[in-house]
């Protein structure tokens, strides 16, 4: 009575395991993908921060005028809002 349920013991086990390995596979690949998007990331950031500054160089050039004006402006503002916060009496 008893052999039987033996001899099944090694199908059960079996059966009962892919569960299991499934489960494993999926983190495994989660896991991977994960880490593959980490990596991309900084590397996509790179290319977007690279591209912006050029567009701006190119910009700058392109409209000289308007950039040293908002250049200047940007420095007397921010001139004024150092020596106001100097100058502050609590």
């Amino acid at each position: 009575m008893v052999e039987p349920l033996l001899e099944d013991v090694p199908q059960h086990v079996a059966k009962s395991a892919k569960p299991i390995d499934h489960a494993k596979e999926v983190l495994r690949d989660a896991c991977d993908d994960a880490l593959d998007e980490s990596k991309r990331k900084p590397k996509r950031g790179r290319r977007i921060i690279l591209h912006l500054t050029t567009n701006a160089q190119h910009a700058a050039r392109k409209h000289v005028l308007p950039s040293m004006t908002g250049a200047f402006v940007i420095g007397i503002a921010a001139g004024i809002l150092v020596g106001w916060f100097v100058t502050r009496r609590d």
